[in-house]
C-alpha cells in the first residue's frame, strides 16, 4: 500500500525557496565571465537582492520595482533603484493626457478662431 505524500504550505515555501536559490546560483555561476550591470526585475522582500549582493562581486545590480516594500538591509541604494514615481497609477491604469480634447457637445467651428 502506498502512501500519500502530502505537501504542507511550509513544505511548498521550502520548496519554492530552494528552487529559486538553485537557479539563481545556476544563472550566477552561467554568468560568471561576463561583465556589465545585473538587472532584477521585481524587488520582493529584498532576499534575492540579497543573495546576488553577496555572491556577485565587481558588478553593479540595478532593481527595478514597481513599490518599494523591502526590508531596508535588502534595499538597494537609490542611484540603481527604479521604481514608480509617487503618485502615478499602477501599470494598467491608462495615463493620462494633458492635450484637452474637444468633447461632443462642442462642435469644431465654434472652437476656431476668427479669421481677421
Amino acid at each position: 500500500m502506498l502512501q500519500e505524500f502530502i505537501m504542507t504550505r511550509l513544505d511548498l515555501f521550502i520548496a519554492r525557496m530552494v528552487s529559486q536559490r538553485a537557479c539563481l546560483n545556476f544563472a550566477i555561476e552561467e554568468t560568471a565571465a561576463m561583465s556589465g550591470p545585473v538587472l532584477e526585475l521585481g524587488l520582493g522582500n529584498g532576499r534575492t537582492y540579497h543573495h546576488l549582493r553577496e555572491l556577485v562581486k565587481g558588478r553593479d545590480i540595478f532593481v527595478f520595482e514597481r513599490k518599494v516594500e523591502s526590508h531596508p538591509k535588502s534595499t538597494p541604494p537609490l542611484a540603481r533603484l527604479t521604481s514608480t514615481p509617487r503618485g502615478r497609477s499602477s501599470r494598467n491604469s491608462p495615463r493620462r493626457s494633458t492635450r484637452s480634447r474637444p468633447t461632443s457637445s462642442t462642435s469644431a467651428s465654434s472652437t476656431t478662431a476668427p479669421r481677421a
